[in-house]
């Protein structure tokens, strides 16, 4: 009834009728705007008055962000830019401004290659203007979904905005966006195996962010210069810098901070050789960015799982959880993580006593062209670790992945990962005869480990 009776008012009158509505809940309810604004806006969306609209469209998203309900908060900030859209009169500033909150609350859900073009028609805007600050903001967002998408200085379109920014960086006067700005260049640089420059820009950003209030992205930059530091093999650092990181994410209350901290905890505990509490803190951390709704989380969540299920010798139970890698990757658009994932998929077959050598050609294609030493570098010792472990083993190829991934985790800085490729490739050579070169290699293994703290996984792989 109440349908046809609504369908019946001509349409002029409709609009007057949406507009009374609006201003009379404007008036009653003047000191709770926040919490009535979903409303307010879609009563002046339909009185097609695009001015109130868009205002408290504008406020329905920021207070859906503050809550952390990131798919609410896009869909108000995604009404709010069809309306600048279609206004002539709109500013370059409010609709920059209007497409960036848009793109940071759907970056985590929605399809990267669709934010990055988003934010290439934000760019063209900012870069007519004299803003630096909100050219930073522009350049900084960039710079983290091209990180989503495994994008790295071999790629042109972010290689382009990590030249330009630095570039602006020397020029910005606000602290806490030049934080902002070089906390997104070190998780760019981290994605290069640059660790060096990546953990210096990372780790100084936390303060400046820390102290703006800004505590989640602060908790998100530690948590990330912890994983350097566990990556590169300095587990002192990465404990004060996570322990950190997990105070400034409790202190958000965002659960997005919180999952990206539990799965670091897992990647440490890897990189250590803990891999059931590893595993623990990556499915712990997995579950939450599924509650949360971040697909891109839940994407590495998956990839780490199977990684450490196959690390302890469960290739079996790697494999789902590779499947569903597949799955968010192609919606996503995360090319280079599905095509590691298909190395990780041979390995597990292979394990299996389902060897294919060529599985691994793309994925490490893939890798060589995206310019990722360590994505190569992990590529060839699954594979020589793959064909190692065959009944007819080709211990030429194998042998030979061997010293080009130690070579590159060496280039890398990446020391555990060294260490237990050595070993790897010790337990190769013995098992292909060359037990004095092993027994060089174990050698060379054990100090490693022995200087690191660490020990070998248990599954020969």
């Amino acid at each position: 009834i109440h349908d046809v009776t609504y369908q019946s008012i001509l349409k002029r009158d409709r609009r007057r009728f949406h507009a009374a509505v609006g201003d009379a809940i404007s008036e009653i309810h003047a000191g709770q705007i926040e919490e009535f604004a979903p409303t307010l806006a879609r009563h002046y969306e339909e009185a097609g008055d695009s001015g109130k609209a868009l205002r408290h469209l504008l406020i329905a998203g920021e207070s859906a962000q503050t809550r952390h309900a990131m798919p609410e908060s896009h869909a108000f900030y995604t009404r709010a830019a069809t309306i600048v859209e279609d206004d002539p009169d709109a500013s370059y500033v409010e609709r920059i401004g209007v497409m960036l909150s848009r793109a940071a609350a759907g970056m985590n859900f929605t399809p990267g290659d669709q934010t990055v073009a988003q934010l290439e028609q934000v760019r063209a805007m900012a870069e007519d203007i004299d803003d630096p600050e909100l050219l930073a903001r522009v350049y900084a967002l960039l710079l983290r979904v091209r990180t989503m998408l495994d994008e790295n200085y071999a790629h042109p379109g972010f290689r382009d905005v990590m030249d330009r920014a630095f570039a602006l960086t020397p020029k910005l006067q606000d602290s806490t966006v030049r934080a902002y700005l070089e906390g997104m260049m070190g998780e760019g640089l981290r994605s290069a195996d640059e660790y060096d420059r990546a953990k210096q820009l990372l780790g100084g950003a936390v303060g400046p962010l820390e102290a703006a209030g800004r505590v989640g992205e602060a908790g998100w930059n530690a948590a990330l210069a912890a994983d350097i530091e566990a990556t590169q093999g300095d587990f002192d650092a990465a404990n004060e810098w996570i322990e950190r990181a997990a105070a400034l994410a409790t202190a958000s209350g965002n659960p997005n901070v919180m999952a990206d901290v539990e799965l670091i905890k897992g990647r440490i505990a890897a990189a250590r050789g803990e891999l059931e509490t590893a595993l623990a803190h990556s499915l712990a951390g997995t579950e939450m960015a599924e509650d949360a709704g971040n697909i891109q989380c839940t994407l590495m969540g998956n990839f780490m799982v199977a990684d450490q299920k196959l690390r302890i010798g469960d290739a079996a139970a790697a494999i789902p959880h590779l499947e569903k890698t597949f799955e968010l990757g192609e919606y996503c658009n995360a090319e280079a993580m599905v095509a590691l994932g298909h190395a990780w998929l041979a390995t597990a077959r292979a394990r299996m006593g389902e060897l294919d050598p060529e599985a691994y050609s793309d994925p490490l294609q893939k890798a060589q062209l995206g310019g990722s030493r360590g994505g190569e570098a992990a590529v060839r010792l699954h594979r020589a670790i793959a064909i190692a472990g065959s009944p007819d083993p080709d211990w030429d190829t194998s042998l030979s992945d061997f010293r080009s991934a130690i070579s590159l985790f060496q280039a890398i800085g990446a020391r555990p990962s060294e260490a237990r490729a050595t070993h790897a490739y010790a337990n190769a050579l013995e098992a292909a005869g060359d037990t004095e070169s092993s027994a060089i290699k174990f050698a060379a293994a054990t100090r490693l480990f022995d200087d690191l703290g660490i020990s070998p996984d248990r599954a020969r792989a």
